[in-house]
């Protein structure tokens, strides 16, 4: 039977060839129905050069795609033809002819675990008229994600029907063997934002969020060699020399800041990323395309843009409600801000001595000094120490980056690792001058650092060594150490609030004395400052953070704070 179909004209990219600078583009009919495609996926959509690496599968073996399928045509930059051509151009696909304007009235989602943003509206796949039946193999997903990745779309600005516009490029991508459309997201210039790439079918209500039930994030396929850990958000146009209007701006500001809240990611940090060439490159973790590829990608108007975008990520988090619990050392768990409201536990003897939240994930572990871990609000059980003979008891617990593990430290200076949590080694059987009382993971889960009540700092794994602290005198110790973003630097301070800043850790100093003795150092105003709570529940804050009400009054010594400050 013949194919029905509409001229289409794609423009994928500008690139840099040994012509110069051109578009690519492919000009050709779009059939009615789609027929399955080989079980492959080029990962690159916007450079598109027909000749393009491909990765294969789950495990990323490669193979060469020629250019025989396709028609090709190259277009210099600003020609007449070229001009033409755009013009030329209909984006009218089949099906639904409603535009964005129709999915205004949409259904507010509900926050996700505690301490993560409320998901933005969000236009579902359904919405925009994704055809199922064109998706090609079974998607991959990633337990964790690192990097969020801006592109631009290079479809003519301002069109009469967005849903249309998407669904020929999904159209696009899956005839050219792509599982399914490339991004995650696409957002308009109207800032809707439309599902991208298909995770799950969603129950009637559900946050379309991308992620799978296991809530791993699906792999889109939207940046060569970078597709890993990262998620791509496609701005709708042509972004070049024209900026993103201001409520597309807003849309990716929320978009972002809800990611970023989701998996723990700095918006305004950097960070080693290792691609799937195994090549290890120090970048931010918002970036645009062409940071990670040669294109021109996401457009210089929007490239320009992205330095002050990661800042209104970051005041987006800060300004968001705060979720966080207090610990007692009674067990108790009292819930602020968003957090979500914790039943009494039956804690063992000894009570609480530490808590921590799992990376990216809802739950919080409670330590006691047995070695006990408590799982409570969610949190999944990695093991704990209750069969082993300890010399001293244990004093700290952490989040492995993923949060698919934790790292347990003695006050001996014994390091226990559970999960996805590696060991780098311990100070076991080691004689120290004064007990440990803190434990700070690096970013990448390559090493970390023990604390002493005396100040003395040790290293493991890739963590570096630094200018000593101390000793401390007895009567005003280090109580908690705080780890930087980069893993370069910390921070520790004493029980009267002294704060010493390590490293590539800023010196930074309280808005005012603390009222009590300070048990428990975190960060907050979205990262950019620093909160110590004392022991009778009041905080104390860098002016950068923000305050924080102090925890009611208790007759039980409070232990801990954890969660989003």
């Amino acid at each position: 039977m013949r194919a029905r179909g509409i001229l289409v004209v794609n423009v994928v990219e500008v690139v840099d060839v040994d012509i110069g600078f051109s578009i690519v583009s492919d000009v050709r009919a779009m059939p009615d129905e789609v027929s399955a495609m080989q079980n492959h996926e080029p990962t690159c959509p916007c450079c598109g050069a027909e000749g393009a690496r491909m990765e294969l599968g789950a495990e990323g073996a490669r193979m060469d795609q020629g250019a025989a399928r396709f028609g090709r045509r190259e277009l210099v930059v600003g020609s007449a033809s070229a001009a033409a051509l755009l013009a030329s151009a209909s984006w009218l696909g089949a099906g639904s002819s409603r535009g964005a304007k129709s999915f205004a009235a949409m259904n507010p989602f509900a926050a996700g675990s505690a301490g993560v943003l409320a998901a933005p509206r969000i236009v579902t796949r359904a919405q925009w008229g994704a055809n199922e039946k064109w998706r090609n193999d079974v998607p991959v997903f990633d337990a964790t994600v690192e990097k969020l990745v801006v592109h631009h779309t290079v479809t003519p600005n301002g069109p009469r029907d967005v849903a249309a516009v998407i669904r020929n490029m999904y159209w696009y991508h899956t005839s050219r063997g792509y599982i399914d459309l490339a991004y995650n997201f696409v957002i308009d210039e109207n800032g809707s934002i439309y599902e991208g790439r298909w995770a799950q079918n969603y129950a009637s209500g559900g946050v379309h969020s991308t992620e799978d039930v296991q809530r791993r994030q699906v792999r889109s396929a939207h940046a060569l060699y970078f597709n890993e850990r990262t998620i791509g958000i496609a701005l709708l146009g042509t972004f070049n020399s024209v900026s993103p209007p201001p409520q597309m701006l807003r849309s990716l500001v929320d978009l972002m800041a809800w990611k970023c809240s989701r998996w723990r990611i700095n918006p305004v940090g950097s960070s080693a990323y290792t691609n799937t060439q195994l090549q290890r490159v120090v970048m931010p973790n918002i970036v645009g395309h062409r940071d990670v590829t040669q294109t021109l990608c996401p457009g210089d108007a929007t490239r320009a843009l992205l330095p002050s975008l990661r800042v209104r990520v970051q005041d987006r988090l800060a300004q968001s409600q705060r979720a966080y619990w207090v610990l007692a050392r009674d067990g108790s768990v009292r819930s602020y801000g968003g957090a979500v409201a914790v039943p009494a536990q039956a804690m063992p003897a000894g009570g609480v001595i530490a808590g921590a939240v799992p990376s990216g994930r809802p739950g919080i572990w409670l330590l006691g000094p047995s070695g006990r871990v408590m799982n409570v609000a969610g949190a999944h059980s990695h093991g704990d120490l209750r069969r082993y003979q300890l010399h001293k008891p244990v004093v700290a617990i952490a989040s492995s980056p993923s949060g698919h593990g934790y790292f347990i430290a003695g006050a001996d200076g014994g390091v226990f690792c559970f999960g996805d949590a590696h060991f780098h080694g311990s100070l076991g059987g080691r004689h120290l001058r004064a007990a440990i009382c803190s434990l700070a993971v690096l970013p990448d889960g390559r090493g970390y650092r023990l604390l002493s009540r005396d100040g003395a700092v040790f290293n493991f794994g890739i963590a570096r060594a630094k200018p000593a602290l101390g000793p401390f005198p007895h009567a005003n110790p280090a109580v908690a150490m705080l780890g930087t973003t980069s893993g370069h630097g910390y921070w520790v301070v004493q029980r009267d609030g002294t704060l010493h800043g390590v490293g590539d850790a800023r010196p930074r100093a309280w808005v005012h004395k603390p009222k009590g003795p300070v048990i428990a150092l975190h960060r907050g105003g979205g990262g950019r400052g620093l909160i110590a709570m004392c022991r009778d529940g009041s905080f104390v804050n860098t002016v950068t953070a923000g305050a924080l009400h102090s925890a009611r009054a208790s007759s039980i010594p409070y232990v801990a704070v954890v969660g989003s400050l």
